[in-house]
């Protein structure tokens, strides 16, 4: 696929070295609790991919990643 703004300059040829999906979980919750909360949904997920017995890793994002509003951030990555 042509990256943004390249209108075809230099992408003749390119081939994508991955493909990926994303799922976005998200949890309505107070401040007080949303710390409990989000480690609780990320364990739900890990919970999940380990019955799969998908391979995955959980990787922290760096605050450069994340949204303005977001304290912090995991993304499990898998391998299909």
């Amino acid at each position: 696929r042509a990256e943004a703004g390249s209108y075809g300059k230099d992408t003749r040829g390119l081939i994508r070295q991955h493909q990926f999906h994303k799922v976005e979980l998200v949890r309505i919750t107070t401040p007080e609790s949303s710390n409990d909360e989000h480690e609780a949904l990320t364990k739900h997920a890990e919970a999940c991919l380990r019955a799969l017995e998908l391979p995955y890793r959980k990787m922290r994002l760096c605050s450069g990643d994340i949204g303005f509003s977001a304290r912090h951030c995991y993304d499990l990555e898998v391998w299909l």
